[in-house]
């Protein structure tokens, strides 16, 4: 024999619940007159637990390879929890030996009916975003008790002693109060804050309903930062330079926010006198992810055809990896650079056309 005792998780002080032991013959020999024991102590909290009626029924002859149900009805009150212990006895009809199956112990807790919250699970998002985003927090809880929560109201904040940065709240709860239903029912808000300033932020939250409150829940940890921000610097250039050579020109753009900056695209605008050079190349690379507080240097090369002065106008955008917000560097215009003709060089040979033999002559 084995024997299983099957009673409710939860039950309400003062109602009436059912207690069933579940017995299995797994031999091939009958088992008769198969009774049942069980009693249930308290074993947590206040209360009292009392017998009604049962087993029904009182014995059973269990077949082999059969299963029997044996059911109890006891009534409980207080608020505690309830052991329930017992055991099937049954005597093998063949052998006339008494075979006993202990259950394993079964608790049932009696409770007032009123909401019972589980911690709150708040999840915050993005995990990762720039000052002047939209963050969305979510809050879900669960009602465990056997009175529905209604007029649930929730709260959540930024907490200050686990973040380093800073979040003002836009809009919610969303709803402001609902009903979370008992026995699991489950019950979600929302709010919107916007990322104020960089560092991260932590949430914490609760929700509380008919004098009943959960305890404090704490959402991920959300980065915030600074935004990317581009800047444009030319590497230093040589001038003068003569006609025929090539002109090298290096634009490197910084980022100095938190921010990653994706796809930054740099271009120049040569100006002046342009009719002096002609492109070459450039911009080596096209385009280039620029992390926080890092850099990227960008080439371009010209030919001069001719005599004059040119600078170049340049420009560079790219777009906030967390934000895709399109951001675009200060235009800056290069210093001036000269472009002259080459050295000409011209030789020639003087002296007198006759000498006399010993007379000193310069050349």
């Amino acid at each position: 024999l084995s024997a299983q005792i099957i009673a409710p998780v939860t039950v309400a002080t003062g109602n009436v619940f059912t207690v069933v032991m579940v017995v299995t013959n797994s031999g091939q020999a009958d088992a008769i007159n198969t009774t049942g024991n069980l009693s249930g102590t308290i074993t947590g909290g206040v209360g009292s637990v009392y017998y009604v009626s049962g087993p029904v029924p009182s014995s059973v002859n269990i077949l082999g390879g059969t299963t029997q149900f044996l059911t109890w009805t006891y009534s409980a009150y207080g608020d505690g929890t309830i052991t329930f212990s017992g055991s099937a006895v049954g005597i093998d009809e063949n052998s006339g030996l008494t075979k006993t199956a202990l259950a394993a112990d079964v608790n049932v807790v009696v409770q007032t009916p009123k909401p019972q919250f589980t911690t709150p699970i708040l999840s915050g998002v993005p995990s990762q975003i720039s000052v002047g985003q939209i963050i969305t927090l979510v809050l879900g809880v669960t009602n465990n008790g056997l009175l529905d929560a209604a007029n649930t109201t929730p709260t959540a904040y930024v907490n200050a002693g686990a973040s380093s940065g800073s979040a003002s709240l836009l809009t919610g709860p969303i709803p402001v109060t609902r009903t979370i239903l008992a026995n699991g029912g489950y019950g979600v808000f929302t709010w919107t804050f916007s990322a104020a300033g960089s560092g991260n932020v932590v949430f914490t939250g609760s929700v509380a309903s008919l004098g009943e409150a959960s305890a404090t829940g704490s959402s991920n940890s959300i980065t915030i930062q600074t935004p990317a921000a581009l800047n444009i610097t030319y590497v230093a250039q040589v001038s003068p330079v003569s006609v025929g050579q090539q002109i090298t020109l290096v634009m490197e753009v910084s980022n100095s926010g938190q921010a990653g900056a994706n796809n930054v695209v740099a271009s120049i605008v040569p100006q002046g006198d342009t009719a002096s050079i002609s492109y070459v190349s450039g911009p080596q690379p096209s385009s280039a992810n620029i992390a926080g507080g890092a850099s990227q240097r960008y080439t371009w090369i010209y030919n001069t055809t001719g005599t004059g002065t040119v600078n170049f106008y340049g420009q560079a955008s790219g777009t906030d990896a967390n934000s895709g917000v399109v951001k675009e560097a200060v235009q800056v215009t290069s210093e001036n650079i000269v472009i002259e003709t080459p050295a000409n060089l011209v030789a020639g040979i003087y002296a007198p056309g006759t000498v006399t033999i010993g007379q000193w002559y310069e050349v």
